[in-house]
């Protein structure tokens, strides 16, 4: 899997010029409603907009790397997500995850998620970029928060490639519908797993004003950023 920190550059999608996607990941979005989504013909469903949120733009949504990925709509509905194709081996066994947290709420606060957002994780067996195909096997659903939380999903391969997919809806047309997304994860049966993301609340706050300052740290960060700034690894 490629950048499963949503790490920057981003990419603008060729025709929509509010689409920025992660390098190594592609948006996707349905005209169509979930069927539980709210069905009154006066609350469209929408193409969301993406973009990257850093932690100089927000520090608190960065939970692994130098950003995360951000799709939302503002006071609509959405049916959207990102995928990717990854190479393996038919017949092993994959694990995809995601950590999410959402901003879904008629409050400005950006802090508050009220509001109804879910959020399900998928691989493709057979490599395919329809959302909608039998060969893709499901997560569950989780409510989204105002905090990170994780969710995984395994299958096995049945050919050389599989597609790992994310996929969000809100239920009704709030003010705010923002889904943030970061430190996913696929992991190979049989093959070395790359060192663990941070668990969700491993969250590491600057301060930028020509002088770095560390405002809250969770055990093992902090000695990580003194270990840098001093010259070691």
């Amino acid at each position: 899997m490629i950048n499963g920190s949503f790490d920057l550059p981003y990419g603008v999608h060729p025709a929509h010029d509010n689409i920025f996607t992660a390098h190594g990941w592609s948006p996707w979005w349905s005209d169509r409603k979930w069927p539980d989504q709210d069905q009154n013909v006066n609350r469209p469903i929408a193409t969301p907009e993406y973009k990257a949120i850093t932690l100089l733009d927000d520090a608190q949504r960065v939970l692994d790397g130098d950003s995360c990925q951000c799709l939302f709509v503002f006071g609509k509905l959405m049916q959207a997500g990102v995928f990717q194709r990854v190479p393996v081996a038919a017949g092993k066994r994959c694990t995809f995850g995601v950590a999410f947290e959402t901003w879904c709420s008629q409050s400005d606060n950006p802090r508050v998620s009220d509001a109804e957002l879910y959020l399900r994780v998928g691989i493709d067996k057979r490599g395919g970029t329809d959302w909608e195909a039998d060969s893709i096997v499901w997560g569950n659903w989780v409510r989204g928060a105002p905090e990170y939380a994780r969710t995984a999903i395994s299958a096995v391969a049945e050919c050389d490639e599989v597609t790992l997919w994310i996929h969000a809806w809100n239920k009704w047309a709030v003010r705010h519908n923002d889904c943030y997304l970061d430190a996913a994860t696929f992991e190979v049966e049989g093959e070395q797993p790359p060192p663990p993301p941070p668990e969700p609340g491993d969250v590491l706050r600057v301060e930028v004003s020509g002088t770095l300052h560390i405002v809250n740290d969770s055990p093992g960060l902090l000695a990580k950023i003194r270990a840098l700034l001093m010259g070691g690894v």
